[in-house]
């Protein structure tokens, strides 16, 4: 599979970015030491239900709509002391969706899945290089759910929900922490008042009026596995064209599975059906051959 960006974006590169108030710009490293500072310091952008945020313009994200060339500024909110600048790092310096860039080049998606979207970096990606494409993109932690609409306003046809992926509609309950990117859910009783609600991908098509999504891109923390449970309706893979995943079998324990039972049945929700397969970085992503067929 082609594992490298479109060569049209392939200058965007946002290890730049100037801070409001600052009159000098910074770079990836000084821009990781500022964002570990602890919240309190620095002057923030605003406060908002109980979280500093800071606001930055990215010198160079990648672009469909510049004026100049394939690159354009763009605005973003980091909370300080969080794992945001370890997230914004991986999808627009390290670019780990830059498959994503060559394989929908000639063949936009029409519809978005954005599952596990923190705080909205993945889901501002998305709609900087499909404009016009519709991004339903789902947060179950409250703190991140803020972060990602913050981001996200700016856009149009961004539907934030702040719910779990599961196989269908239930409740789940937060069991465990790595970091602001790394929240784990499990199924709680219905009649948990704590409990967060969690939505299988049709539910989620069908709130807004969505026929299928074109591309879902996971990233649940283990979850996954309850997403391909054995006798889960997962036929809206045949609808899409791209799943991308991060597989967390070393999750496995807090759903009292087997130690690669969370990939076995991903695998097994592929098998036999008309996809390939490859990886890059943390991303197992599968894509229809005919979508290939449009890059050689």
């Amino acid at each position: 599979m082609h594992s490298s960006a479109s060569p049209r974006y392939a200058p965007c590169i946002g290890d730049r970015l100037h801070f409001e108030g600052s009159k000098d710009d910074v770079n990836r490293k000084r821009l990781k030491k500022k964002l570990e500072k602890a919240p309190e310091a620095g002057n923030p952008t605003a406060t908002e239900q109980g979280q500093i945020f800071w606001q930055a313009t990215v010198l160079s994200a990648p672009c469909a709509k510049s004026s100049a060339g394939a690159c354009c500024n763009h605005n973003v909110f980091f909370r300080p002391g969080t794992t945001d600048f370890g997230v914004y790092d991986q999808i627009f310096i390290a670019k780990q969706l830059r498959f994503l860039y060559a394989l929908f080049e000639n063949q936009p998606p029409r519809y978005i899945l954005d599952a596990g979207a923190n705080a909205g970096f993945s889901t501002s990606l998305f709609k900087l290089l499909w404009p016009d494409a519709v991004v339903v993109s789902v947060e179950p932690n409250p703190n991140n759910f803020e972060a990602l609409k913050k981001n996200t306003a700016v856009f149009e046809d961004v539907h934030p929900i702040n719910a779990g992926l599961w196989d269908r509609k239930a409740k789940i309950g937060q069991i465990a922490k790595h970091g602001e990117w790394g929240f784990v859910f499990k199924e709680a009783d219905e009649s948990d008042l704590d409990g967060m609600q969690a939505y299988g991908v049709w539910d989620l098509a069908k709130m807004h009026d969505i026929p299928s999504f074109d591309l879902i891109k996971i990233d649940i923390e283990g979850a996954e596995g309850q997403v391909f449970a054995p006798g889960a309706d997962i036929s809206w893979i045949d609808k899409a064209s791209v799943v991308s995943l991060e597989i967390h079998d070393d999750f496995h324990g807090y759903f009292n599975l087997g130690e690669t039972e969370i990939s076995s049945r991903v695998a097994k929700a592929f098998n036999k059906r008309p996809y390939a397969i490859a990886t890059d970085n943390e991303h197992t992503i599968f894509a229809k051959y005919d979508l290939l067929e449009t890059l050689l």
